[in-house]
């Protein structure tokens, strides 16, 4: 098994938790040697152990767009269980796609 670390981080987004910043960090999309599918690294920053996840899709796009969903799922479980104190930009809405098994954590748009 190849080791891979977070490689080049193609995105960044920092988020406000009280006086506490919270990063995520996403790594480029690379295939799974021997398979047509992909992995997509990321890591969030300030919230639990900051070890770097790999989520699998069938292409490029889709492990990036899991990798998203994944940690905005994160994210919105944390938010929660903090009463809501995550915000992007002043705002709950983190601004990441999510599962629709997650919308009960998801602040609605006029919130």
């Amino acid at each position: 098994m190849i080791e891979h670390g977070l490689g080049t981080v193609i995105a960044r987004r920092e988020f406000e938790c009280g006086d506490q910043k919270l990063i995520l960090e996403i790594g480029a999309p690379y295939p799974v040697e021997g398979h047509a599918d992909y992995l997509c690294p990321y890591r969030l920053i300030g919230l639990g152990a900051g070890r770097v996840c790999h989520i699998g899709g069938v292409d490029s796009m889709q492990a990036l767009f899991l990798a998203m969903r994944n940690a905005a799922g994160s994210l919105y479980f944390a938010s929660a269980k903090q009463n809501d104190k995550i915000t992007w930009c002043g705002e709950r809405n983190l601004g990441l796609p999510y599962s629709e098994a997650g919308d009960d954590l998801v602040p609605p748009e006029d919130a």
